[in-house]
């Protein structure tokens, strides 16, 4: 049995997409639902082993996913910068690496390094933040690694 095995926009993990049937090419966009939500993924071809991450294939991607990608890192680049901005205003000892949201939008996700735990505190009413981060910033390459980080739920 083959698997697909294709890399995640954000932090260049690699994954399993299962679901997957027809023939598809190295390079090809697909569009695969997450523990993150709805995201884009790049195929990097077929293996005989599978990984334990995993995502399902919705469908290849289309000119409006890719629209709403490029849509969706814009963005991004805004909530980077609100986020460095509170950084900086809370004096919180952290350093964010990169701001990403999902094709779904439902969420983004800030990836940091932090020596000690950061306390986040959600303040009047403003959700769910689930708190994780890599505690050594070379645990977290985007060539590489693993897909921890603070993500708040957009309502």
């Amino acid at each position: 049995m083959l698997h697909i095995k294709a890399r995640c926009q954000d932090t260049r993990k690699v994954i399993e997409v299962d679901g997957v049937r027809e023939d598809v090419q190295r390079g090809e966009l697909l569009v695969v639902s997450s523990e993150k939500g709805e995201e884009l993924v790049e195929v990097l071809g077929y293996s005989k082993e599978g990984l334990s991450s995993k995502a399902t294939f919705l469908r290849r991607a289309m000119e409006e996913d890719k629209r709403r990608a490029q849509e969706n890192e814009e963005r991004a680049k805004e909530f980077h910068h609100l986020c460095k901005r509170k950084i900086r205003e809370y004096n919180l000892e952290m350093k964010l690496l990169k701001t990403y949201i999902p094709l779904d939008g439902s969420k983004v996700f800030f990836y940091y390094t932090a020596e000690q735990r950061v306390d986040f505190r959600a303040g009047k009413g403003s959700g769910k933040i689930p708190k994780k981060a890599h505690r050594d910033e070379a645990d977290w390459c985007p060539r590489c690694s693993s897909d921890d980080g603070l993500a708040w739920e957009l309502r």
